[in-house]
């Protein structure tokens, strides 16, 4: 999770004594000064009056987190002056310049977002009609089925504990279903984004396997024995699949640094990740991309490296669990 959390002061307020605390001139509340994660720092930059000189102060997330309250991925704080603000807390103190229309944030920004620790928990979408037929979706979708509903509720359930800073999706209505289920009454920026949609399957969308060894018998050999040669009929292949995931992932990890992540998406995608981070050829697909539903994987970011944390893979009625 987040190494630090930010303060953006004005400067007028923030000034320095001796002692162990630092005291302002007046007493301001979080409804003035909101506290907030790196990742949120820019926008709220926006909000700055230009003509006036501001402070940003870095404060180490440990030892300032007894009196803060993270409600669904927003940082609360009972009111209170700054002269309670122990010294301790603070990492550093340093301006922040306005200058040709853009704000500046100063070099201790920068190197501790170099050490925030981001997490993003992937997990496939829940059973669908088509997928207890054995048809291929791809691109095409089908509703969840009840026991899938069910399931996604019990997996919200063990999720309880974590405090996201965003639920991601691909545009499928059975990945917009599942995170719904999965995010339930939290009050949590729900959002799509393209590179997490499923594979484009082509000829074979809303076709049986059956039918496909019929038809596609070529295609689908390589589907199942050579993923990393597959293209689909008039479709997509694994390899592309993967460029864009992975690229998608490393962005939402950077636009929501020092937070968790919900992401509901796929099995090819959450396979063609989890054989990135694994450092894994395209030809080891299937050993990440028998995801059952509602399973899936933590990959862990320290700055811009990646890595994954923790799999699940039980079928959540198995009493899996998470554990990063």
């Amino acid at each position: 999770m987040a190494k630090y959390i930010y303060w953006l002061v004005p400067e007028h307020v923030w000034v320095e004594q001796r002692g162990d605390r630092f005291v302002g001139e007046q007493y301001v509340d979080s409804r003035g000064l909101p506290l907030m994660y790196g990742h949120q720092l820019m926008a709220y930059c926006k909000t700055l009056i230009p003509e006036q000189r501001y402070m940003l102060v870095q404060l180490d997330a440990d030892a300032i987190s007894p009196m803060v309250e993270v409600r669904n991925g927003k940082l609360g704080i009972q009111p209170f002056a700054i002269s309670r603000m122990p010294m301790q807390a603070v990492s550093s103190v340093e301006p922040v310049e306005h200058k040709m229309g853009i704000w500046l944030l100063p070099e201790s920004y920068r190197k501790g977002q170099h050490q925030e620790i981001t997490r993003v928990y992937l997990v496939r979408h829940g059973e669908t009609e088509w997928e207890k037929q054995g048809v291929f979706e791809g691109r095409l979708d089908s509703p969840l089925t009840e026991m899938a509903e069910k399931n996604a509720r019990r997996r919200c359930a063990q999720l309880r504990d974590k405090s996201f800073s965003v639920a991601v999706s691909s545009s499928a209505g059975r990945a917009l279903s599942t995170r719904n289920l999965l995010v339930g009454n939290r009050d949590l920026p729900r959002v799509t984004h393209p590179g997490l949609i499923d594979i484009h399957l082509g000829e074979l969308e809303g076709m049986s396997e059956r039918n496909a060894q019929t038809l596609y018998p070529e295609a689908l050999h390589d589907y199942l024995e050579n993923p990393e040669s597959f293209t689909a009929p008039n479709g997509e292949s694994f390899e592309a699949v993967q460029y864009r995931a992975v690229n998608a992932v490393n962005q939402l990890a950077r636009q929501y640094q020092g937070s968790n992540i919900l992401i509901v998406s796929h099995a090819a995608v959450i396979a063609s990740i989890a054989c990135h981070f694994e450092k894994q050829p395209l030809c080891q697909f299937w050993q990440h991309g028998d995801l059952a539903n509602l399973s899936g994987l933590v990959a862990t970011y320290r700055g811009r490296d990646g890595w994954i944390e923790a799999l699940w893979r039980e079928e959540i009625d198995k009493g899996d669990s998470l554990s990063a």
